[in-house]
């Protein structure tokens, strides 16, 4: 896990870009104190997109440190052999087997979701982390946005 000593492996210099350059550490620091604040800052997320890992899921959410997962389904279906079948049973079986682990595991529920209503569907199923809107959602929106003041111009002549 890319979290500092005593719980991974992460390097540690309190002038790095995660400790703010240094601005976050007084001269009277207290380096353990900090170093457990910063771990505690440290929220770590697992996808899954391959049908090896709905395999493995409970081995790899065992793993301690997980703080939640989300599902990449365009990905999985593909590796499903289902590619783009979003409503296919076996992907939903997939994620759902994904989400029983979480469970298991105590790791919280993630995933994607492209609108409100898909959002409030996975409350119901325990949804706890939310990938809302990434880049390319928020550039897809903005071009739409555009090209509707293109056509207002256009139209206007």
């Amino acid at each position: 896990m890319d979290k500092l000593y005593p719980d991974g492996v992460r390097g540690y210099s309190p002038s790095a870009p995660f400790c703010n350059y240094g601005f976050d550490i007084g001269s009277q620091c207290d380096h353990r104190e900090f170093i457990a604040k910063k771990n505690s800052d440290i929220f770590i997320v697992v996808q899954f997109e391959t049908r090896q890992a709905i395999e493995n899921v409970d081995e790899i959410l065992s793993v301690r440190g997980v703080d939640s997962v989300v599902i990449g389904p365009c990905d999985l279906s593909m590796s499903l052999g289902c590619a783009g079948d979003l409503e296919n049973l076996m992907l939903k079986d997939s994620i759902n087997k994904v989400f029983d682990s979480c469970r298991k595991n105590n790791v919280a529920i993630g995933n994607t979701a492209g609108d409100l209503e898909e959002i409030k569907r996975q409350l119901k199923e325990g949804l706890q982390f939310i990938w809302y809107k990434n880049d390319y959602a928020f550039l897809q929106s903005s071009q739409r946005e555009v090209e509707a003041v293109k056509a207002l111009f256009k139209n206007k002549s």
